[in-house]
């Protein structure tokens, strides 16, 4: 006789943008960022940044991070007109679990 023990994630992961953030057109913008995940060591992060009371994005980007929990940054040189902008944070788990709602902060362009 033989026994397996099968573990199933099914706890999807969390984030944060750090906090509001300030950058002049051209210059390159640090957003931050946490994931945290009990279930997978990593996650597949997508960076959304609208308008401040649009949907579409008007740039995105995906990459995959740990999610550990420890605070990290993700850059883009800002080509965006001056005006304020939301920035958001999503991320999915290696299982599949899916972040159901996104954490939002400001981006404010000079």
């Amino acid at each position: 006789m033989q026994s397996l023990t099968v573990n199933i994630d099914t706890s999807r992961p969390l984030t944060s943008a750090g906090w509001t953030v300030s950058v002049k057109r051209g210059q390159t913008a640090m957003l931050p960022y946490r994931v945290s995940d009990t279930g997978s060591p990593t996650a597949r992060v997508t960076v959304r940044i609208v308008r401040s009371k649009a949907r579409r994005a008007l740039a995105a980007w995906s990459f995959t991070t740990p999610s550990d929990g420890r605070l990290r940054y993700t850059s883009f040189t800002c080509n965006l007109k001056p005006g304020t902008y939301r920035y958001s944070i999503l991320a999915t788990d290696e299982a599949g679990n899916p972040q159901v709602v996104a954490d939002w902060k400001w981006l404010h362009v000079q």
